[in-house]
This record gives C-alpha cells, sequence and structure tokens, in this order.
C-alpha cells in the first residue's frame, strides 16, 4: 500500500530564497570589512533635506553583520540599490568607547545644562548622544533643521563619522551601524540593482521576479516537495500558472497520479519575508474525484517565513491528506480509454486522447473534415445525475475553415447527449453517431435553407463514410463489447 510514511525532509527557507541578486552580493564580499548602504538613487551622497531626526550623513551597515543575518533587515531589501562600500575616516566618535569625561566635556562645549534628562540613565554614550540630539532640536546657532543641525555639531567636534557598534543607541531595530559624515571617505566597491519593489500587491503578482512567482522559485517548489513526502508520494512535474499558484502531479508506488496544489500570499503588510499557504489536492478512485483543500489555522491557510521548517508548514494539511486517502485510495484506471479503443476500431480507426481517467476524446479525419466524439464517465457516488455508472457524450463535426462554425453532434444543439448506461456505451455510440448526425441537420439546418450549404457539403462526406463503416449487422456486433468494458463497473453493478 503506498500509505506508508516517508522520513520527512526538513527543508528551511532561507534569505537567498527570497533574494537572491542582494544575498549572492554579500556571501562574496564576506570578511573584507566592507560596508553596506541602501538607497533609492543610483547614486551615494548627503540628502540635506532629509526629515529624519538622527544627523544628516551617510548610513551603512557591515556587510558581515548584514550577511549574518539578513532577514532583519528585510524591509531594506525594497530599496532599488545596495552598494558595497570601503569607509577610510580617521575620527570617528565610538559611542560605545565614550567615558564620563568624554560626555561631560562635550555636552559642557555644546551648552547643555547638567540636569536636563538627557543626563538621566544610560551609557556615557547613550546619554551623550541623546542630549546633543536634544541640543540639535532647541536649534540655536545650529539652525532650524534638526537633521543638519545635529551633522554641524558633529563636524563642530572635528569627527567625520559616528560609529554604534552594536548599542541601539542611534536606532534600536538597527543596533549595528556607521554614520558617515564625509562622503570623500567612501569607496564604491559595487553596486547591486534590486528586483524588490515596495508593497503593492498586484505588482506583486505581475513582477515574475517575486518570490514564488517563476519557475524556479524554489521556495514554492520545496514546499511541494515537502508535501509529497510527508504523504509518502513520490514528486512530479511542478508548474506555475500565475498568481502564486502551483501545482504538483506526484505518484503513489502504483504510479497513480494524484494533483499537489499551493496558493501563496504575503501575509505581512509591507513585506514580501512572511507568507500564507492554502494546499488542496485531486486524485481519482476508480471513476470517483476526489479533492481536499486546506481551512488551515482559522480558515486562513498555514503561515509561514524564511525561518520556517517546511515539514511543519506542512504537516496539518498532509494528516488531513492522509486521512481522506485511507478512506478513497487512489486508482487512476481509466474509464474512457477501453470504449473509445472499441468504437475507434468501429469505424477503422482514429485517434484516442485522454484528458483525465474519466474523459477523453476519439478523433477521426474524413475528406477534410473532423469527427470528434468525446466520453465523460458519471460516477453514481459523485454526480447527482445518475444512479448506475453512466457515460455522457458529445461531439462536434469540424468543417474546413470558414465563417460558419462547426456542427455539434447532438440533437439537442449544444448540450450533451442523453446518459448511457456504462455497459452499453460502446453499442448505442457505434449505432447512434449516423442517427445523431442526421436528426441535427434535419433539425437546424435544413436542406431548404441556403445559408447551412457549406455545412451540409462538408457533413455529407462524414455521413456517406459512416453508413458505410456501420452497417446494421456489422453495428449490432458492437453491443457483444459490453461484457469487456463494464468489468470496472463491477463495484457498481446492482444487477
Amino acid at each position: 500500500m503506498y500509505m506508508t510514511f516517508h522520513a520527512r525532509r526538513i527543508l528551511l527557507a532561507e534569505a537567498g530564497d527570497f533574494y537572491p541578486q542582494l544575498v549572492s552580493a554579500l556571501e562574496r564580499n564576506r570578511g573584507r570589512g566592507f560596508w553596506i548602504h541602501f538607497s533609492d538613487i543610483p547614486k551615494i551622497g548627503i540628502r540635506p533635506n532629509s526629515t529624519h531626526k538622527d544627523p544628516v550623513g551617510i548610513y551603512f551597515f557591515p556587510l558581515d553583520h548584514i550577511a549574518s543575518d539578513f532577514s532583519k533587515y528585510h524591509h531594506w531589501a525594497f530599496r532599488k540599490y545596495m552598494f558595497v562600500c570601503r569607509v577610510d575616516a580617521t575620527n570617528v566618535l565610538n559611542l560605545s568607547t565614550v567615558t564620563e569625561g568624554d560626555a561631560e566635556s562635550m555636552l559642557t562645549e555644546a551648552g547643555v545644562e547638567e540636569g536636563s534628562h538627557a543626563w538621566s540613565a544610560g551609557s556615557p554614550g547613550g546619554r551623550l548622544w541623546r542630549a546633543l540630539d536634544e541640543a540639535a532640536r532647541s536649534g540655536g546657532e545650529w539652525g532650524s533643521s534638526r537633521g543638519m543641525a545635529f551633522r554641524r555639531l558633529l563636524k563642530g567636534f572635528g569627527y567625520d563619522a559616528v560609529r554604534d557598534p552594536g548599542t541601539g543607541t542611534i536606532h534600536g531595530n538597527e543596533p549595528d551601524q556607521l554614520v558617515v559624515l564625509d562622503p570623500s571617505d567612501i569607496e564604491v566597491v559595487e553596486m547591486v540593482k534590486t528586483t524588490t519593489k515596495p508593497h503593492d500587491a498586484d505588482a506583486y503578482y505581475r513582477d515574475p521576479k517575486y518570490p514564488f512567482h517563476g519557475r524556479s522559485s524554489k521556495p514554492a517548489l520545496e514546499l511541494l516537495q515537502s508535501l509529497a513526502s510527508a504523504v509518502g508520494l513520490k514528486s512530479g512535474r511542478m508548474s506555475s500558472y500565475g498568481k502564486g499558484l502551483w501545482t504538483m502531479r506526484a505518484k503513489d508506488g502504483d504510479g497513480n497520479e494524484i494533483r499537489l496544489s499551493e496558493e501563496l500570499h504575503t501575509s505581512g503588510a509591507a513585506d514580501y519575508v512572511s507568507f500564507r499557504v492554502n494546499f488542496s489536492a485531486s486524485w481519482y478512485s476508480d471513476g470517483e474525484q476526489a479533492y481536499e483543500a486546506s481551512d488551515g489555522l482559522h480558515g486562513h491557510g498555514f503561515d509561514f517565513d524564511v525561518h520556517s521548517d517546511y515539514g511543519e508548514v506542512v504537516a496539518p494539511f498532509a494528516e488531513q491528506l492522509r486521512d481522506k486517502l485511507a478512506d478513497i485510495p487512489m486508482d487512476d484506471t481509466s474509464h474512457v480509454e477501453k470504449p473509445l479503443r472499441k468504437i475507434a476500431d468501429a469505424i477503422g480507426g482514429a485517434k484516442v486522447s485522454l484528458e483525465s481517467p474519466v474523459r477523453g476524446t476519439l478523433t477521426k479525419k474524413i475528406k477534410g473534415s473532423e469527427l470528434r466524439v468525446s466520453l465523460s464517465f458519471e460516477h453514481p457516488e459523485s454526480s447527482h445525475r445518475t444512479v448506475e455508472p453512466s457515460y455522457d457524450i458529445s461531439g462536434v463535426v469540424v468543417l474546413p475553415r470558414s465563417s460558419v462554425g462547426d456542427m455539434s453532434i447532438n440533437p439537442s444543439f449544444g448540450h450533451d447527449i442523453e446518459q448511457i448506461p456504462a455497459p452499453n456505451i460502446v453499442g448505442d455510440v457505434v449505432n447512434g453517431l449516423p442517427q445523431w448526425i442526421r436528426e441535427v441537420m434535419e433539425t437546424h439546418f435544413p436542406a431548404a435553407d441556403a445559408r447551412y450549404d457549406h455545412i451540409r457539403r462538408h457533413t455529407a462526406p462524414v455521413l456517406k463514410f459512416l453508413d458505410s463503416r456501420l452497417a446494421p449487422a456489422r453495428a449490432a456486433g458492437y453491443h457483444r463489447v459490453a461484457a469487456l468494458v463494464s468489468r470496472p463497473f463491477a463495484r457498481y453493478n446492482t444487477a
């Protein structure tokens, strides 16, 4: 039985799976003492009109720090450019090595009186930074722009850069950074143009370079691979058909096929590092199509991010699917191939194509026209229209190219022919084809109407061919194949 549980592979998403162009640049420059700067313009420089409260300057992160934990800085990935730089600043204020005496001397020089709240608590470097920020905010001789005033204050002390090596003094969410006040101290080693964009749900679906959309999107593929493994199935061909939709044709040990599908969404409001997935599966079991869809947590699918173990993400749905497969085991034996091939034999050979275990089409070229007959198997437990295994038959005579449409074979002209019980299908189709075509011609394309000359002219050879191949005595013989064709339906035989 194919349900033996395979050992689950541990599959982790990595930042490189989501932001390959940025992570690859970080990796090839590790260990060289470089710095990283993100920008929306393709150059590095001072922005005097900056609106943030920190001193106006050029902000960098240590490359090795970013490379080691890029997922914490994912919001910077949505800048248009990442610069890898060498920085050669000579007079750097290191906030982690500021002493009480250094802070007191500088604050006295800046005119910040003792007793100000900036002196109240924290490290000497932290108290110094808050006090300088307070002095910049108050304006005075340093002007009205807070950021520019802060910058002038630092430059007045003779500094060309400020280093915050992990204290979070400049910004709590970016604890390790460098502010360069003099652009001449910077040498650009590499500029990387990113492919990510600010949050835009429609753009996410339109842009093939976004995570999970392109055919080479590793996390999307590995999720389905992990799901197949968790259910004890062999991974198969995968394809993407837009808007985060992926499908895999997996198989069990007997070669029966099941389609595993996933729909991926971003679950973050402004980033593409956290995601939500909805799984579904469909398969056939002796002519019945089964379907299982994930509701996930609270009906919203399963959430995961770049740190998630894929095995844990797929586990809830995998458990549902294993239970369902135990009730309705996979069996994709075709219920249309045998009858279609018998009908094809009766008309001297025809091409048979199978769309699924329960639907297939016979195609026969006749004097420039093409006869197509399609069978759809109706399982009594999956169809409300039948109480026994039956078939829907539809067909068309494809006419040579013209402005006139093709001719449907159905007497009701546009709807399936009345269902035929499974044991009678071959004989009834073989006998019925000429009759059905004539009924359509008489009802919808009368000889007195010249508008339908084209249809009658190209349908006549098809009727002549069928009449010659299917003499009454010959056609009657095909009722005897019912015993062969009905074997797959023994499970439903109530006679």
